[in-house]
């Protein structure tokens, strides 16, 4: 028997139009240093809303993307053609012989550039941002085998186990965890987050929460404290775009690349209100020896001190 397979080919004589897919949006940071930005938010803002307090905020969220990206069209995009043109005009007047004349314009044409080029430069020093660039705990062989232990757990054994483990964590203790959760939390958690941080599924930074708190702070508090009293969360908010971030040059295997995940925002915010909850009893709940998963800790440190055990027990 042959090992071909046929292969149907149809030719088309008109040709195929091929749209543009439409970009993303991803908020800069430089928008908020229009003046007209802050009346732009207040309209796109304040538009109501159906739904829970989170599909609310998601929705807002939404609409704020696609009306920017249209304002940004009009407003930015001559950004870096008004500044060539900028920089050329205030280098032909300074060639040419003084003239009283230009005077005026030779007083407010630096001005101008230095405030384009500082805007230039907030755009590129987001783009620039490597905060990724962290160590974190080192991927054993000996971990993959054990998160990929499919084997059935004995029950009882665990139970029996469970029942001889004194709990680390007091009645006392749990009432904080539990209490209900303020917008005081939510803001600290928020605030404490880097700026600039990769942009997730929704397009929006830190910065841009940040920056206009006091006009989408009451939105945002709302819809995270729903979130964590309810369980009740949009699928939209979840998702989560995973990208590979080149370890070496021209990379060849997918072992030269590594993974990151960027979450959206809220989501963030949600996660670091209960960090910031659990901080607080890391300290009873973790043992000294525990090394993953802790801050200035690294589970390979493990690996030097048995290392090092090892070769004392040799030369004994």
């Amino acid at each position: 028997m042959s090992d071909h397979v046929p292969l149907f080919w149809k030719s088309e004589n008109e040709p195929q139009v091929l749209s543009r897919r439409q970009r993303p949006f991803q908020f800069e940071e430089i928008r908020s240093s229009h003046s007209s930005f802050p009346q732009v938010m207040d309209q796109v803002w304040s538009q109501p809303q159906m739904g829970s307090p989170m599909l609310q905020l998601c929705r807002r969220i939404k609409d704020t993307g696609s009306y920017l990206l249209e304002w940004e069209r009009a407003v930015f995009n001559r950004r870096k053609e008004e500044l060539d043109e900028t920089r050329l005009l205030l280098q032909q007047l300074l060639q040419k012989p003084f003239d009283p004349a230009n005077q005026t314009e030779l007083v407010q044409l630096p001005g101008k550039l230095n405030e384009l080029l500082s805007i230039d430069e907030t755009y590129w020093r987001q783009r620039s941002r490597a905060i990724w660039l962290k160590e974190g705990d080192k991927n054993s062989k000996f971990f993959h085998k054990r998160a990929s232990n499919r084997g059935t757990p004995d029950t009882y054994a665990q139970d029996v186990v469970l029942q001889a483990i004194q709990p680390c964590v007091t009645a006392s203790m749990n009432i904080s965890p539990q209490a209900p959760y303020s917008m005081d939390e939510v803001k600290t958690a928020l605030f404490q987050m880097h700026s600039s941080k990769e942009l997730g599924p929704d397009g929006m930074s830190p910065f841009f929460f940040q920056k206009y708190w006091d006009l989408v702070g009451t939105d945002i508090s709302n819809a995270v404290i729903h979130f964590l009293s309810t369980k009740e969360v949009p699928p939209a908010l979840n998702f989560t775009h995973v990208v590979l971030i080149p370890k070496f040059k021209e990379p060849q295997d997918m072992s030269q690349l590594r993974p990151i995940a960027l979450c959206n925002v809220i989501y963030k915010i949600a996660s670091k209100v209960l960090a910031n909850r659990l901080k607080v009893l890391l300290h009873v709940i973790i043992a000294p020896e525990q090394s993953a998963f802790v801050p200035d800790r690294l589970i390979s440190d493990n690996t030097l001190v048995a290392s090092k055990l090892a070769h004392y027990m040799h030369n004994l």
